[in-house]
């Protein structure tokens, strides 16, 4: 693959070298020589033709050989296993593809420039003879450019031959470039491994941290509640000190007091004494009083049955008018509290409130079904006739 690059590359010197026919390259004084045979008397037609024809071969030749050329780099593609060759191949197809770009341009450009030579020898053919000079001049003119060309085809191989040595070093750079990369992707993947290694460190050093941290914060909060607990217990025993001394002072008053109350007790019996003795004397005449009230009380009682005794004669006479209305009180008990004129025939199951058959046969139709005393609600199957005789 590496040696077919620089043929493609030499095919110009090739073009250049058969346009009259050789095999060899021919020097710049072939290409003068052959300038000077170009004269009026020779018929232009004949030698364009047989160098297009050339032209032709080559390019079929090239074409030939780019066909072949693709046939070879499919078979690497096929045959090949690393990215490494496909890459190069890819990259000589492009070339060879540039390069014969380049030849079919260079190729359009020269039959160009050679059928507008043509057409201007044609329209000059006819006063060839008489600017005779002025034709050597620009055959002198010619030869000078070709000169010229001759040096710029000279500096074109040159570059081209630079350009394959940039090529080569281009190659050889693309190798070490591969080479480098795949040691960095096997580094990055022995830094991935140590990096999810690392990553799964960190998160249980995280979980120790964070359950750390759980400690702390009850610890703290341990800290904190015996800190308040002894804050507390400090404040209790401060009141209970001064509880102390109250008590304390309260116990020096109380026994003040108790000799006070001792003394006020001595006095206090010595008039219980006296009074002891004086109640002596109220008691009997307290009996002496007890039995004059139950004469009263037995005098009270004679006058009581003899009031009695004249209020029932008194109520014999209004008796009767109180039965009377007792009578009608129950009568109207006996009547429907709604309309008050029907007596009493059905009762509610729900609350055993007695009414007359038709005021709970309307409201029941009317749909008020609720009893008119309590408002519980009643149905079809709630209500029954009852019967007092």
């Amino acid at each position: 693959e590496e040696l077919k690059v620089p043929d493609i590359v030499a095919i110009p010197q090739q073009e250049l070298s058969t346009q009259h026919g050789g095999d060899e390259p021919q020097s710049t004084s072939t290409c003068i020589s052959h300038l000077d045979d170009i004269t009026p008397p020779i018929s232009p037609t004949s030698q364009p033709n047989e160098e297009v024809k050339i032209l032709q071969t080559r390019v079929n030749t090239l074409e030939s050989e780019k066909k072949a050329l693709e046939i070879k780099m499919e078979e690497l593609m096929a045959a090949s296993k690393e990215q490494k060759e496909r890459s190069e191949l890819i990259v000589a197809e492009k070339k060879a593809k540039q390069h014969a770009d380049e030849l079919k341009k260079r190729l359009d450009e020269a039959r160009k420039e050679y059928e507008k030579k043509k057409e201007h020898l044609r329209e000059d053919n006819k006063q060839l003879q008489k600017e005779v000079n002025n034709k050597k001049q620009e055959a002198q003119a010619l030869m000078a450019e070709m000169d010229s060309i001759a040096q710029a085809f000279e500096e074109m191989q040159e570059q081209n031959i630079r350009l394959l040595q940039q090529l080569k070093e281009k190659d050889d750079a693309n190798f070490k470039l591969m080479s480098e990369r795949i040691k960095f992707n096997s580094l990055h993947k022995i830094l991935a491994e140590e990096k999810q290694l690392i990553l799964a460190e960190v998160a249980a050093i995280t979980g120790e941290r964070d359950r750390l941290n759980n400690l702390v914060q009850k610890l703290e909060d341990r800290d904190k509640n015996s800190e308040a607990a002894i804050a507390a217990t400090e404040k209790e025993l401060n009141l209970r000190q001064q509880l102390f001394e109250l008590h304390k002072k309260k116990a020096v008053e109380a026994s003040q007091q108790l000799q006070e109350v001792s003394l006020k007790i001595s006095e206090l019996e010595e008039t219980i004494s006296a009074t002891q003795k004086s109640l002596l004397s109220k008691t009997e005449e307290c009996e002496k009083e007890t039995q004059n009230t139950k004469k009263a009380q037995e005098e009270i009682g004679t006058l009581k049955r003899k009031l009695e005794k004249y209020r029932h004669r008194e109520w014999a006479t209004m008796s009767d008018e109180v039965l009377v209305e007792e009578i009608k009180t129950y009568r109207n008990k006996l009547n429907c509290p709604v309309c008050t004129s029907r007596k009493k025939d059905t009762v509610l199951t729900k609350c055993f409130h007695v009414f007359c058959a038709e005021c709970i046969k309307t409201r029941y139709e009317t749909r008020q079904r609720k009893c008119p005393k309590c408002n519980a609600a009643f149905g079809a199957n709630d209500f029954h006739k009852i019967y007092l005789s």
